[in-house]
């Protein structure tokens, strides 16, 4: 008659089903009944595991017993069990967190969301060190260690063994499996589920990789027939390998949830997120699409296909499916966020405007926020609120060097160079690296006429970032002031190796070459710049100066018309059409434009000083230095300007000129 085991062996399971209670049963008497060396596998999670092993002491006090915990670290089991048999003496070890040893174990991850077939038709490459070891080692465990060896381990280890150490496997003395009843795998599965992603950030690797073999396990259990909790448990796979930065295996764990059921428009969304962050921004869309047809009103596809959108560049798009999510979560402040930005690239202002103040009004302490609507300010021209927006984000995050950064703009766009050079600096105590920070501040010193030290936060910004194409630009144009054309030429070049429709870069080096008296070269370039950016109207106004220089005096106002139609308040190009008509011989048309020059700049000095050019160009030196005197008055640093200027050069030793310059 066979043995009958009674409820002291079960203690601890009386909550389980009759299967698990017979489970434990047919192990305990096939331990009773082994003699010499025994292999038993146990299937179970480690719950049971410590239960069986409570069952075992029970029903065979007098075998002594040890635990055996493995670890990340294991690698090898046969020495640590022979040592501690000849320290000790026993009859039965079980083992326990094999399943930690696999964890770094490259194809365990790879195989996380694998079914058993699939696993077993994998190409496998290595094996993982405990298998081998115990692979090696099968003969002397038995020759060695006459005690019943039992491994307690979760359904995907056996996997494992079947497949890596097979020879050790097939020496078992008896295979037992704990299913659990359909109802709790389900509750329990459920429970894996729709976990809060920042859950999963505050987890360890570790921590997560075993998390996700939690989940393996639960899919491993369910039932082929249910489709949907099983699609769910692969898709929380993937979001746990996405925390990891593994997008690989999220990738990997979505296609598949997809695949067991194509409607679980979560894992759509998950698979448009991922393909955001790998910038795959059309299979975003694609995937975004999908969660919509089965969704409609799943606000989080629209944020997504948002954000796709405005990453293609398609701004318009963009708004209306940021306007869809609103219509559906009219408070999401980060929504709002998004449409300011994309309205900001459309330079629609004002909307972009009203779209910052809804976040705010939202999350008043959203300091990005107060920093995006001060450059929409900016962009409108209303630097003094713009200043008062960077101050509200600085007042939430004082060490905010994005905050402080734009501030020297705003400050920079009031001609308030000085204070903008203090706000860069507190930027780059902040965040010596940003690049950004130096180049404004190089601009700042630039506008201050201090080219030297522009160059210098110039050359600060390029060793960080040597190929900022704005850098170089600027670089050149500072060279340029300092008299350095040569420099400037080559500064403007690596700008434009970098970006070659750097249209001022273009500009930049014409102007350095027309200062090198190179005017046909400099002309190649105005029109490149042109070519770039034909509304460029400096450009023009350069390209017409050149004309002039080389005697081209009516193809030179046409360039200065071009650079008047897109600009019709720019005095400088009436000055420069002014100059070509005197020379064409008509005078008066000159003086009238000379007149429109002046009415738009209000600078009589310059008048007076243009006239005296006028004058002199015409040989009429008296008219010529009583201007020049005029002009002088108004503004002595024109001095230096006139010792330099060939108009002069007719009358430069005439003593009443040298007594104005001196």
């Amino acid at each position: 008659m066979e043995e009958q085991f009674g409820a002291s062996e079960f203690k601890g399971f009386e909550l389980e089903d009759a299967q698990a209670a017979e489970v434990i049963g047919d192990l305990l008497r096939a331990l009773r009944r082994k003699k010499g060396f025994g292999l038993f596998f146990v299937q179970c999670n480690p719950a049971q595991g410590q239960r069986v092993i409570t069952a075992i002491r029970q029903r065979f006090p007098q075998k002594r017993l040890v635990e055996i915990e493995l670890n990340r670290q294991s690698e090898t089991l046969y020495g640590e069990l022979l040592e501690l048999y000849q320290e000790k003496g026993f009859e039965v070890a079980c083992v326990t967190g094999v399943e930690q040893a696999l964890y770094s174990y490259e194809d365990t991850k790879r195989l996380a969301g694998w079914s058993s077939k699939e696993i077993y038709n994998y190409s496998w490459k290595g094996v993982p060190p405990l298998l081998s070891h115990l692979n090696r080692q099968r003969e002397t465990f038995k020759a060695n260690l006459p005690i019943v060896l039992v491994f307690l381990v979760p359904s995907f280890v056996i996997d494992y063994f079947v497949q890596r150490a097979p020879d050790f496997f097939d020496w078992r003395s008896g295979f037992f499996k704990f299913v659990e009843s359909s109802d709790k795998i389900k509750n329990a599965s459920q429970e894996l589920v729709d976990k809060d992603y920042q859950e999963y950030l505050a987890l360890t690797p570790e921590q997560r990789m075993e998390r996700i073999f939690e989940i393996k396990d639960k899919i491993l259990q369910l039932d082929s027939s249910d489709c949907e909790q099983k699609s769910n448990l692969l898709r929380e796979q993937g979001r746990l390998f996405e925390c990891d930065g593994d997008s690989s295996q999220a990738l990997d764990c979505y296609d598949r949830a997809l695949t067991v059921n194509s409607n679980n428009y979560k894992a759509w969304r998950n698979k448009s997120r991922l393909f955001d962050i790998l910038e795959r921004y059309e299979e975003a869309i694609e995937s975004c699409n999908r969660a919509l047809e089965i969704k409609p009103n799943y606000y989080y596809a629209w944020v997504d296909m948002g954000y796709a959108l405005f990453n293609l560049d398609r701004n318009e798009e963009a708004i209306e499916s940021y306007d869809c999510a609103l219509e559906i979560t009219a408070d999401n402040y980060a929504i709002w966020y998004l449409r300011g930005i994309a309205l900001n690239n459309l330079q629609r202002y004002e909307e972009a405007l009203v779209s910052y103040e809804r976040v705010l009004e939202i999350k008043p302490d959203y300091h990005c926020a107060w920093r995006n609507r001060g450059d929409v300010l900016c962009n409108l021209g209303r630097n003094e609120e713009a200043i008062e927006s960077y101050d509200c984000a600085l007042e939430i995050q004082p060490d905010y060097h994005y905050g402080w950064s734009c501030r020297g703009d705003a400050l920079r766009n009031l001609g308030r160079n000085e204070e903008a050079i203090e706000n860069y600096d507190r930027t780059l105590e902040i965040q010596p690296d940003y690049h950004y920070g130096w180049s404004c501040r190089g601009i700042a010193l630039y506008n201050l006429g201090r080219n030297e030290e522009a160059i210098e936060s110039y050359d600060r910004a390029l060793e960080i970032q040597p190929d900022y194409h704005y850098g170089w630009g600027f670089r050149g144009d500072a060279l340029l002031n300092l008299g350095r054309n040569e420099e400037a030429i080559e500064s403007c070049d690596r700008a434009l190796e970098i970006q070659p429709d750097y249209h001022y870069g273009w500009d930049c080096r014409g102007d350095a070459l027309y200062n090198l008296g190179r005017n046909e070269e400099a002309i190649e370039s105005y029109d490149r710049a042109l070519e770039i950016q034909p509304d460029y109207y400096y450009a023009w106004d350069n390209r017409g100066d050149a004309l002039r220089k080389l005697g081209h005096n009516e193809e030179a106002i046409e360039s200065y018309d071009h650079a008047l139609e897109i600009k019709p308040d720019y005095h400088h190009a009436w000055i420069g059409k002014a100059y070509s008509l005197l020379r064409m011989g008509q005078y008066q048309q000159a003086l009238d434009n000379l007149q429109k020059a002046l009415d738009i700049s209000g600078d009589k000095a310059d008048f007076l000083y243009h006239q005296a050019c006028f004058s002199a160009i015409l040989g009429q030196s008296e008219h010529s230095l009583d201007f020049l005197e005029q002009s002088i008055k108004l503004d002595p640093a024109r001095k230096e300007a006139a010792k330099k200027d060939v108009d002069f050069d007719a009358f430069r030793n005439n003593p009443k000129f040298q007594a104005i310059v001196e």
